[in-house]
């Protein structure tokens, strides 16, 4: 500036001292080695007071980074310079709005914890920040309270993010070139150079934990937090609410693939009704076995269309459920789940982590870190199916009994005698499946193929082991046998069916070439061929077509009772719709 003489950042500071002719300084806020933090008055706009971050001219390229960050954002919760200049030829200052509320730091000092309903505005207002940073393809990497700052309105409080000069661009996050961030809050795979825009998220997991419960997930020196972070999961436990709970586990998955993916599903799962509410989960009776309801023979009469929407992106998995008077569409996008009941109307959201699954016509199976969990389609409920199941991979249900799979056991729970037990059943290949036969048997996949089937009894010991000729894709049960579906290994490109009980020979159907997508209901399995026909196989081997659907099919679902069938087509547009059929 003009008549200025040069400044180090060594240089102090004094109040009243005018900087860049119309900043007033009044106080240091912040005095630090790389970075100062001034309180001012702005001659120019009537004395309104400002902040202004000084920086040495040691981190020159993260003055450039911050300014250039923020002067490029237009989002009314993100902090950006209103004002920038330099104090001689080095020295970089930014100016920004003053926040006489402070940070959320200061205002945890102060209430050591947030009640559900400032924890969700709170969460809304970052989640949309952040929603509007990834979209601009940056990672914030320092989200931690600190960085954010608040201001009261109307009894509440609004949240501001703030602090850009952490940011990294997508290509810096690829080369590995990034600001480390702080430790507490750090998402596992940063620690090993890996970056994603959900890893923003998981920080913003243990910030609400820390909000829900007024202390950090993890303690400790950098190294043992470092650890935890990387392998001990977090203490739900501490948080009360159940539904705030769900929240931030989605959120602190350690596995990013697992995590919920975009700001934007984080938001929509923040606004489901119960997170809104006071109705918590609970721990309630298993529901009656999906294999007891009664199936329409579907075919029979010509099929009427009764739904159709947009299939939402990215789709993993279609499932398909009603409750009593119309059909509801589960869309299973990964780290979470879309439900519509209506395709005019905005879905409800339910995080989930791994696999989930329709335990009869209108109750849904989930798990959400170490919880198995049930949703009810016609009042929303929803219960504790097991608080402990860690590392679960599938699970499968009949009345007081649960199974379920990790990589490494298979467990055993009957929540009606209140006992429990595992045995070693180690997973390599593909997805492990299981069922439950008849006396609560259990039949699984193992081997290191994943091509044999084991049956064993309410103990644990083998009734049998059967090898199959290829690897198992899929598996369902009616408790008589089980229906399982392999890469059948003599033919390129071809699947086999077989029927597997405990006592009988295992019997085999190779299917005809061109099977395309599957699903199965309690005793049956239905693919689309090349053609687009729907083809039916139940556990007497016998295959039909059932019905004739659009052209592309990519998704194929039915109700566990057969009064409904849906599917995800590409239209003539090139948008995925979905199809809803009454049969």
């Amino acid at each position: 500036m003009n008549g200025m003489r040069a400044m180090s950042f060594a240089d102090s500071i004094a109040p009243d001292q005018l900087l860049a002719g119309r900043y007033r300084v009044i106080r240091t806020l912040a005095p630090g080695s790389q970075a100062k933090v001034f309180v001012a008055c702005d001659q120019k706009r009537n004395d309104a007071q400002v902040v202004i971050k000084q920086l040495d001219s040691s981190v020159r390229g993260g003055y450039l980074r911050e300014a250039a960050a923020g002067m490029d954002m237009e989002h009314p919760r993100i902090v950006r310079p209103i004002d920038t200049f330099y104090l001689g030829d080095t020295v970089g200052c930014l100016v920004y709005e003053y926040f006489a509320d402070g940070t959320l730091r200061d205002w945890l000092e102060k209430n050591r914890h947030a009640d559900r309903a400032i924890i969700r505005q709170l969460m809304q207002d970052l989640l949309s920040a952040l929603a509007y940073l990834h979209e601009r393809r940056l990672i914030h990497c320092d989200i931690k309270p600190d960085n954010l700052f608040l201001r009261s309105s109307h009894g509440g409080l609004q949240c501001f993010l703030g602090d850009l000069g952490a940011t990294c661009t997508v290509r810096e996050a690829k080369e590995g070139k990034h600001r480390t961030g702080s430790p507490a809050y750090t998402a596992p795979e940063r620690f090993y150079d890996k970056f994603h825009f959900n890893s923003d998220l998981y920080s913003v997991g243990v910030l609400c934990f820390e909000l829900a419960t007024g202390a950090l997930p993890f303690f400790g020196t950098p190294a043992e937090i470092t650890r935890a972070h990387l392998h001990e999961a977090p203490p739900l436990h501490r948080i009360e609410s159940t539904n705030l709970r769900d929240f931030v586990a989605c959120l602190m998955e350690k596995d990013p693939v697992r995590r919920v993916a975009t700001a934007e599903r984080a938001l929509a799962i923040l606004s489901n009704p119960a997170f809104q509410t006071n109705r918590d989960l609970k721990p309630g009776p298993t529901p009656s076995a999906a294999n007891a309801e009664a199936q329409k023979v579907v075919g029979r009469q010509n099929l009427k269309v009764v739904w159709q929407g947009a299939a939402p992106y990215p789709l993993e998995g279609l499932l398909l459920f009603h409750d009593g008077r119309r059909p509801v569409v589960v869309f299973d996008h990964g780290s979470d789940l879309s439900i519509f009941s209506d395709p005019a109307v905005s879905p409800r959201v339910l995080a989930k982590s791994g696999r989930a699954q329709a335990l009869c016509s209108h109750k849904l199976a989930y798990g959400l870190q170490n919880r198995l969990s049930i949703y009810d389609l016609k009042d929303g409920s929803r219960t504790v199916l097991h608080e402990q199941t860690p590392g679960l991979l599938a699970f499968a249900v009949s009345g007081q009994v649960l199974a379920w799979r990790t990589r490494r056991a298979v467990h055993l729970h009957d929540r009606a005698l209140q006992t429990e037990l595992n045995w070693v059943c180690n997973h390599y290949l593909l997805e492990p499946q299981l069922a439950l036969l008849a006396d609560d048997h259990v039949a699984v996949s193992s081997g290191p193929m994943n091509s044999e089937i084991q049956i064993r009894d309410t103990q644990g010991k083998a009734i049998r082991t059967l090898e199959l000729d290829g690897p198992v894709m899929g598996m369902t049960a009616d408790r008589r046998a089980a229906l399982v579906l392999t890469m059948d290994m003599g033919h390129k490109d071809r699947y086999a069916v077989w029927r597997v009980s405990e006592f009988a020979a295992p019997e085999k159907l190779s299917l005809p070439a061109g099977v395309r997508h599957w699903c199965f209901t309690p005793g049956h399995l239905f693919w689309v061929d090349d053609d687009g026909q729907v083809q039916q196989l139940g556990l007497g081997l016998n295959q039909r077509t059932v019905f004739h659907g659009p052209t592309a099919i990519s998704a194929l679902a039915l109700s566990s009772d057969h009064s409904y069938a849906a599917v995800v087509h590409m239209s003539d547009s090139g948008a995925q719709q979905v199809i809803v059929y009454q049969t």
